[in-house]
């Protein structure tokens, strides 16, 4: 047995332990059947939509809240395969920016935050920081 179909089943095991009878349990099935498949191995960047279509998810409330335990928990310590990220958009910039962790965390904690690039204080900063998804070391691994 390859090392990646022992960790899939082992991954998968886990699932379905932490998750047991719950609504998400079949979309972390799903994402994690997506995350092992050979086209996964050029995953960069990846955020709620990249997920969505390729999983062909629907656009609503329900499939989001879904989607963001879901990754939360693919990103976290119990079964790292994702890195969460964060970005900043708004409607002046042409591409996202990349935003440290520890400035995400500051400024959610102290709820003040400036512009990655100007440094002008930005009032209603929430609505534009994005979280994105990396692979984590875990998963490069897998797909090696």
């Amino acid at each position: 047995m390859k090392f990646s179909e022992h960790i899939y089943d082992d991954i998968l095991n886990k699932a379905i332990e932490d998750f047991e009878e719950s609504h998400e349990l079949m979309l972390c099935i799903k994402l994690i059947k997506y995350l092992f498949e050979s086209k996964a191995k050029t995953l960069n960047h990846i955020t709620y939509n990249s997920f969505k279509t390729a999983l062909k998810l629907a656009y609503d409330e329900e499939s989001d809240a879904k989607l963001v335990k879901v990754t939360a928990y693919l990103s976290s310590n119990r079964l790292p395969l994702l890195d969460m990220k964060f970005q900043y958009i708004d409607e002046y910039i042409t591409e996202p920016i990349p935003l440290e962790d520890s400035v995400v965390h500051d400024a959610l904690n102290d709820n003040i935050f400036y512009h990655p690039d100007t440094g002008e204080y930005v009032k209603e900063f929430r609505q534009n920081i994005y979280p994105y998804f990396l692979r984590s070391g875990l998963l490069k691994k897998i797909h090696e």
